[in-house]
């Protein structure tokens, strides 16, 4: 697999975890009581946290190499908001 499917394969995982992250945070204010939905939840939740680090130290990895495509910068920037997404919610919601 070359890099430029790579780099889209992770762009399009990137803008999977952001609407993902966005329907459980509605989701949040609105709880499901379905436990099998809250076990798949789970089991997608804890890998799309994994992947969203990973994404975002590769995209750092890839402009200090100074490759900066289109897909990189794209990838870098919905990583990073998802996960500024994620730490603004978890601390409004501890309030």
């Amino acid at each position: 697999m070359n890099k430029y499917n790579l780099e889209k394969g992770i762009l399009y995982f990137n803008i999977f975890a952001l609407i993902y992250f966005a329907f459980l945070a509605l989701l949040s204010y609105y709880p499901v009581e379905m436990t099998l939905f809250n076990v798949i939840a789970q089991i997608i939740t804890i890998p799309l946290l994994l992947f969203l680090i990973f994404t975002f130290g590769y995209c750092i990895y890839r402009f200090i190499k100074k490759e900066k495509r289109k897909a990189i910068i794209l990838s870098f920037v919905l990583s990073f908001t998802s996960i500024s997404f994620l730490v603004i919610l978890t601390i409004i919601q501890m309030n």
